[in-house]
C-alpha cells in the first residue's frame, strides 16, 4: 500500500486544487471580518471622542 492509501492520484490533485479555492476563501472572510470589526471599533471611537461630551450632557438633563 503507498503513502496516498487507497485514493487515486488523480483524486487527491483535483482535492488539492478544491484545498485551493477553500483556502482563499477563507482568507477573504478572515479580511473581511476583520474590516467589518475594525469600522465598529473606529465607530464607538468616533461616538466617544467627537460627541461624547453632548452625550453626556445630555445624560445629566
Amino acid at each position: 500500500m503507498s503513502r496516498m492509501g487507497w485514493e487515486r492520484i488523480e483524486d487527491q490533485e483535483e482535492l488539492d486544487k478544491e484545498d485551493i479555492g477553500l483556502r482563499g476563501r477563507l482568507i477573504f472572510l478572515r479580511l473581511f471580518i476583520l474590516a467589518v470589526l475594525g469600522l465598529l471599533l473606529y465607530r464607538v471611537w468616533w461616538i466617544q471622542t467627537i460627541r461624547g461630551q453632548d452625550l453626556q450632557a445630555q445624560a445629566e438633563e
